[in-house]
């Protein structure tokens, strides 16, 4: 998993009733950095610890660390990402668990780290993606948006900084911490969605929200049809800054 943004690290003093993981006896994770920390939750770059950071089969990892009572962010994340881990057909281009487990309080996720950064930080870097790239990324996209519908999943805030890119150049869809299983009553979606909106976030979600998240409306698969749209506008485009909120009053 990819971290949108800076990889800096950040104060960890806001994250220091957060514990990290603990040892597991075969298969240990040593944490070399944190990446990302919230009040209920902080994401660390880590390696097995019987791996070798100069062992061509040395793999990075991102270990994310839930305090307890969870979020609703933190719920809707492991839900989404059981789901897709356990589906029977598999898909390249959705973020998959590779670990899960808790001990006392808190919960602890095992990630990919992608290398590649963010779609966010390549149009930030380089500016509009070119027409090959643009024309595979948005092929991956779609077919990873595809596969969580027939799961049963909205993401509900595809942007730019959850597409991840991976080292071989393909994309890979993460952030679930918006997302809505089906199932869920979606008359509790845009209150959620408010609770955890962060401002950390260094591609806040305004930008791309549907018509039906703007006016409370019932949610369903086509608010990422809509969001598809706009990150294949960036893809074209490059950064858009206009913020859709200007016309929440107004629409």
């Amino acid at each position: 998993m990819a971290l949108s943004g800076s990889l800096s690290t950040p104060n960890l003093a806001a994250a220091s009733s957060i514990p990290l993981p603990p040892s597991p006896h075969e298969d240990a994770y040593t944490i070399l950095r944190t990446l990302h920390c919230t009040p209920s939750s902080t994401l660390a770059l880590a390696v097995q610890s019987h791996g070798s950071l100069s062992s061509s089969s040395h793999a990075l990892f991102a270990i994310r660390t839930c305090r307890r009572p969870l979020s609703r962010a933190s719920s809707a994340e492991r839900a989404c990402l059981e789901l897709v881990s356990s589906a029977r057909i598999k898909n390249p281009y959705v973020e998959k668990m590779r670990r899960t487990w808790e001990d006392g309080p808190a919960l602890y996720m095992v990630l990919d780290f992608h290398e590649g950064g963010s779609l966010l930080g390549y149009i930030d870097a380089q500016g509009p993606v070119g027409i090959q790239k643009t024309e595979r990324w948005a092929c991956e996209t779609a077919s990873g948006i595809t596969f969580l519908h027939e799961l049963g999943i909205i993401h509900s805030a595809l942007r730019p900084s959850v597409i991840h890119l991976r080292a071989n150049g393909h994309v890979v869809i993460g952030g679930f911490q918006y997302s809505i299983l089906r199932s869920t009553s979606s008359n509790e979606c845009p209150e959620a969605m408010e609770a955890i909106a962060s401002a950390n976030d260094p591609d806040p979600r305004e930008w791309q929200e549907a018509p039906e998240i703007l006016l409370d409306w019932e949610i369903g698969f086509e608010v990422d049809v809509w969001s598809f749209g706009i990150v294949l506008g960036w893809m074209v485009c490059g950064r858009v800054r206009r913020s859709l909120l200007s016309c929440k009053n107004t629409v």
